[in-house]
């Protein structure tokens, strides 16, 4: 009986292989290597997906620093006009005459002229020097940040001054301007001065007088 079963059972296994036509076959085989050629297809594109992340990972690591310092300038370039608006706003729409604005790395420079500050060889404040001085207090005293106050002269050597180096004069000139600001309400403890005499220069000899300045850096 066993044997008639496993008989019986391998001819219609061999029937049912009949059954399947040359043609059908054939198409069974395209379909399959359709399905292996898609595939390969895809594990190539994977692969080249990987690959493009990794490239995009490495471009985006190298420009990184580029849009912080990018968001960076963008934020000092709004700090920077918020300043301007006031200090023009308390001018009445300008700013005072003598009076430059420069947006360093360190942060907003008030560069003021020697002459409207000080007398020839003085290191006392003028009457125009302090009015000038009295429309940069409040923006100078609401600044968050510390203030740097520089001095400079030109290079034309010490005659007819008690003062015997251009360093020294350029100095006082810095504390007195400092003093000034501390007594129309900016904290002492926000200011620093500093003295360059003829060592830092900004124009040549032709033009030496704008040479002749203070400079106030609101610092970041």
């Amino acid at each position: 009986m066993s044997h008639f079963v496993r008989f019986t059972g391998m001819a219609m296994l061999v029937s049912l292989v009949a059954c399947v036509s040359p043609e059908r076959h054939r198409q069974v085989l395209s379909a399959n290597r359709a399905l292996q050629e898609e595939r390969d297809d895809m594990k190539r594109f994977v692969a080249q997906a990987q690959q493009e992340n990794a490239r995009l990972a490495q471009e985006l690591e190298r420009i990184r620093p580029r849009i912080k310092d990018a968001a960076e300038l963008e934020r000092q370039k709004k700090e920077v006009e918020a300043i301007l608006t006031g200090l023009k706003r308390g001018g009445g729409g300008s700013l005072p005459p003598g009076v430059k604005t420069l947006s360093t790395t360190e942060g907003l420079m008030l560069r003021v002229e020697g002459r409207v500050l000080f007398s020839s060889g003085s290191t006392k404040l003028s009457q125009s020097g302090q009015d000038t001085l009295k429309r940069l207090v409040d923006t100078i005293r609401d600044h968050t940040g510390q203030v740097r106050v520089a001095g400079h002269t030109d290079d034309d050597p010490i005659k007819h001054s008690t003062w015997k180096t251009n360093m020294r004069l350029s100095a006082e000139r810095a504390l007195a301007v400092v003093e000034f600001l501390q007594h129309s309400g900016v904290p002492a403890a926000k200011m620093s001065a500093a003295g360059y005499g003829e060592h830092a220069p900004v124009q040549t000899k032709a033009n030496k007088a704008e040479n002749r300045r203070v400079e106030i850096v609101l610092l970041r």
